[in-house]
């Protein structure tokens, strides 16, 4: 993908988040019944211990929440590209006594140009990407991704990612197609399942969307050497709304 294009889509989405971050806010409000089958895990690789944990495209701090609401003990980094949700993420996790950091920082602009994506020293034991996947555009981008986050996860550590599923919705697809045009994008311009897809809710708006099935993430770990412990399908009225994927590193 032209980097030109790439530039294009982030800003799509950088544009979507601005103007419907307080609408979006009010619609993000409850914890993903995914994460409740992530329990069992965490809690078993982790046990009592104090973890470090990176939440990217954290929004409005939903997860930390939850990680609080479960009991963890944590000291949270949250990452987004959208001033408005993070500091309702500072807000809250901070009047839950939750110590943590939270860094306006845009991913996808960092990739794009080839810089070091954080300037920590240390390691992470979790690190979660959950609705952040499908907004960064290109293989290559991805890929790379993948691969500057490996080196932030610590030995023991698992790195979580949903890939939301909203291509298995024909309807939604069929109508999404149109948008390209209308955004002033050729079909040739994206890769094999990109699209351009609706908001209805308050201001009508756009967002770029990558859909990744299971072939195309396993293909991901092989390139990037990480290891694939678990996953499953959850979220939404069928549960199939996003496919969870547990990663670790390659002993």
């Amino acid at each position: 993908m032209k980097v030109n294009t790439i530039l294009k889509l982030n800003q799509i989405n950088k544009n979507f988040y601005q103007d419907n971050s307080q609408v979006f806010d009010q619609t993000r409000q409850f914890f993903w019944s995914g994460w409740q089958k992530l329990l069992p895990l965490l809690k078993k690789q982790f046990r009592n211990k104090k973890i470090k944990v990176l939440d990217l495209g954290c929004g409005n701090g939903r997860f930390g929440l939850w990680l609080k609401n479960k009991v963890f003990d944590f000291n949270y980094w949250g990452i987004d590209q959208n001033e408005v949700l993070l500091n309702l993420a500072k807000q809250r996790l901070t009047k839950e006594g939750v110590s943590g950091q939270f860094i306006l920082l845009d991913l996808v602009d960092k990739l794009v140009q080839k810089k070091s994506l954080f300037e920590f020293t240390q390691q992470f034991d979790l690190i979660v990407l959950f609705g952040f996947w499908h907004h960064c555009p290109a293989q290559e981008l991805r890929i790379n991704l993948l691969f500057s986050l490996k080196k932030y996860l610590a030995k023991d550590g698992l790195l979580v990612i949903s890939f939301w599923q909203f291509a298995n919705d024909i309807k939604l697809i069929n109508r999404e197609q149109k948008n390209i045009i209308q955004l002033g994008l050729n079909d040739d311009a994206l890769e094999k399942n990109d699209y351009l897809l609706t908001w209805e809710r308050g201001k009508k708006s756009y967002r770029y969307g990558h859909f990744s099935n299971l072939e195309e993430i396993t293909l991901l770990a092989i390139k990037t050497q990480l290891q694939i412990g678990n996953f499953f399908y959850d979220d939404g009225k069928n549960q199939h709304m996003n496919l969870y994927c547990v990663f670790s590193l390659i002993n």
